[in-house]
């Protein structure tokens, strides 16, 4: 397993590792929110130029190309609403290219990163992909959340 992770970075086919933090063992709350933004693209570049700009915001943790009524999608984490806000009407709207922005609080996750939290109290929290898997020769829980079968059905 070890030599086959190996690989896959050497090859640059695993490029990150990231953690996935049970919010609810934090003392620090943290607010997640989705920005739908409106923007006018520039001759040339489209939306790269703006995009790359939001980009470099640090409360910006996510940011996407989005087909549908809005041209981008931000994902902002920030300590409170307020700050989150602040970020809004203080960055993110006075750019020159932003038209209008639509801001949705996140106010409870399901499933992040591929990872569930279902039941999350009787299985200490959110369960990684690797844990579900390594999970199935193993006598299972009540309330554990099971990987798919073979042929996709659960």
């Amino acid at each position: 397993m070890n030599e086959a992770l190996r690989r896959l970075e050497e090859q640059g086919i695993i490029v990150k590792y990231s953690a996935l933090v049970n919010w609810d063992k934090v003392q620090e709350d943290r607010v997640t929110a989705m920005i739908d933004v409106k923007v006018t693209p520039k001759r040339d570049v489209g939306f790269d130029e703006v995009a790359q700009r939001i980009s470099q915001f640090p409360e910006v943790t996510a940011l996407y190309l989005m087909s549908g009524a809005y041209d981008l999608s931000v994902v902002v984490e920030g300590r409170s609403m307020k700050e989150i806000a602040a970020f809004v009407s203080e960055k993110l709207a006075t750019l020159d290219s932003v038209i209008s922005t639509t801001t949705h609080f996140i106010m409870k996750k399901y499933k992040h990163d591929g990872s569930s939290s279902t039941n999350a109290a009787m299985t200490g929290g959110w369960l990684s992909r690797h844990d579900r898997e390594a999970d199935t020769f193993a006598p299972r829980p009540i309330g554990r959340v099971h990987p798919p079968s073979a042929s996709g059905v659960f």
